[in-house]
């Protein structure tokens, strides 16, 4: 059996008699995708960017919701110190926050508990905003008696 040497940079065939051709007589190599592997890829893909949108649009909502919850708190405490220095007086009444909270408005109610002990429930919310959505805040309050 005689073997003919190709050269260098050709690249070698094998026959099937055996003989090494630098030519292919039949190729049989499966070179691409097939429509079914495409179609697949892409419906993987099409899966995955879904589920992509639909975590990103949750974590916007998340953010608002946290931004508002955390603007309701601060709100919350200025109010609070506006109570204590007598700015805002202890009683029943609503109102707006002003420039430092702006668009905030808070509502303001006692019950009275035991003497001189009362419940405060402050209801922080904005205009534009569902009333479920209202952030609710409450503790107990000392006052002293008249003397």
């Amino acid at each position: 059996m005689s073997r003919t040497i190709a050269p260098r940079n050709a690249k070698c065939f094998q026959c099937r008699e055996g003989k090494i051709s630098s030519f292919p007589q039949k190729l049989d190599l499966k070179a691409g995708f097939t429509l079914l592997e495409v179609t697949l890829a892409l419906a993987l893909l099409a899966i995955a960017l879904t589920a992509l949108s639909t975590l990103q649009a949750r974590n916007l909502t998340l953010t608002a919701e946290d931004k508002l919850l955390t603007e309701a708190s601060l709100a919350a405490r200025d109010l609070l110190a506006r109570v204590q220095s007598g700015q805002i007086p202890l009683q029943d009444g609503e109102g707006d926050l002003g420039e430092d909270h702006p668009g905030w408005r808070w509502n303001m109610r006692l019950e009275e508990l035991a003497a001189g002990l009362a419940r405060m429930e402050m209801l922080l919310f904005k205009p534009e905003m569902s009333p479920e959505r209202a952030q609710r805040f409450w503790l107990l309050v000392y006052r002293k008696p008249a003397p």
